[in-house]
């Protein structure tokens, strides 16, 4: 049996916001949260469990709802914009000036000689720059530390110039470092929840990953303009094990694949009841397009004539030639240079109503952000903490969105 055939019958669990409890991929949250401007949660019930910002017993992890919206129903009489822009930027090690003694910090530990006060305003003001240039109305983000440090970016982005980003969120996670995923958007979210990954998983080993071993990083749902109808808007952001982890006691790869059949499992069932739902699947997934954990557990390709089935991904590099004959990978088509070569680490993959009209929101265009001052000798200019210069070694990748 294929990983994509197999993905249909063994995929059974699919966690939603608790960490050990198996869910199927259709059921939704059983309580609602409230989000202020600044991201703010007050208590939710998930998962049977009541907690601060949604806190379960494995972890603290923000889920808001915005009031109880029916999978598959009418779309609602929602104002849409004419176009939505939507961008995901890794901005490499965004930590606040808190020392948090339950992650490993590391080189970002508060200090008087190295992760200042200087050095933090340094961060913000360059990573804003970039933000700024982006100019999404909706901008996913890996490695953010936390709430404060997110709500210090948007101010620093509006200083320059920049959109004013009224709403944000941070889903934590249980990575040891205590990086998580982030959303600043121009307009409300109806949801920005945590989807850990923890589905059952057999390794090439033989070992099973099962849901007393979910990935340090959950998938990180956002919604807008509803949650499940035709006129929303669904993102699925990732940031997937990175390829230089301990390769115990499955191999990377295997972490990866997991991921990928569990999300293809939770788009079956979507589209299964909203034919026409728009779902971007997008962030840094530490893996190339053309991996076993994009290309079959996840169904996605940068060729839309590949696509077989009805949760098939479009992976929008297509749109920059990627994948075609004679292509060859190089700074204008790739978001990370590694080992002497340009790769593609960043990901943003469309449902494929959004391509053929039916979804309330089509592709219209997918771009790589590469302002000239984010290059340097050649390639990104990565954050520097000594030299309090650089901005990230990765650049942003950008969709724009027209609503039908």
């Amino acid at each position: 049996m294929s990983l994509r055939a197999g993905a249909r019958s063994l995929l059974t669990c699919c966690g939603l916001l608790s960490l050990t409890a198996c869910v199927t991929p259709t059921e939704e949250p059983s309580g609602a949260g409230v989000m202020s401007g600044a991201g703010t949660q007050a208590g939710v019930e998930v998962g049977g469990v009541t907690g601060e910002a949604g806190e379960t017993d494995g972890g603290r992890v923000a889920g808001v709802e915005g009031g109880s919206l029916p999978m598959g129903g009418e779309p609602l009489s929602w104002e849409l914009p004419p176009t939505l822009s939507v961008a995901t930027y890794n901005v490499q090690n965004l930590f606040d000036l808190i020392d948090d003694p339950e992650h490993i910090e590391g080189e970002y530990t508060p200090s008087p000689g190295l992760w200042n006060e200087a050095a933090y305003e340094a961060r913000l003001n360059a990573l804003a720059r970039v933000v700024v240039d982006i100019n999404a109305d909706l901008l996913v983000l890996q490695e953010v530390e936390s709430e404060a440090v997110l709500s210090d970016l948007a101010a620093r982005v509006s200083a320059q110039g920049g959109k004013n980003y009224e709403h944000l969120n941070v889903v934590n996670s249980q990575d040891p470092r205590g990086i998580s995923l982030a959303a600043l958007s121009v307009y409300p979210l109806d949801r920005a929840l945590g989807r850990p990954i923890n589905a059952n998983f057999q390794c090439a080993n033989g070992l099973t990953l099962d849901g007393n071993r979910p990935e340090a990083r959950p998938i990180y749902e956002v919604s807008l303009w509803g949650v499940g109808e035709e006129a929303a808007i669904t993102l699925l952001v990732n940031h997937w094990k990175s390829k230089a982890a301990d390769p115990e006691p499955c191999a990377v790869s295997d972490h990866h694949k997991r991921a990928g059949e569990q999300i293809s499992g939770l788009l079956e069932a979507w589209l299964e009841s909203t034919p026409r739902r728009a779902v971007l699947v997008l962030g840094d997934f530490n893996a190339w397009e053309t991996e076993a954990s994009l290309v079959d557990a996840l169904g996605a390709s940068p060729s839309r004539e590949a696509l077989r089935f009805a949760h098939d991904l479009y992976n929008a590099w297509g749109e920059l030639g990627v994948g075609e004959p004679g292509v060859t990978n190089n700074a204008t088509n790739s978001s990370y240079y590694f080992d002497g070569a340009w790769r593609r680490l960043d990901h943003i993959m469309l449902t494929r109503p959004m391509l053929n009209g039916s979804a309330a929101w089509q592709l219209e265009r997918f771009e790589q952000v590469r302002p000239a001052f984010v290059m340097r000798d050649g390639r990104p200019y990565r954050w520097d903490i000594e030299a309090r210069q650089g901005f990230s070694d990765h650049f942003p990748i950008k969709v724009t969105l027209r609503s039908r």
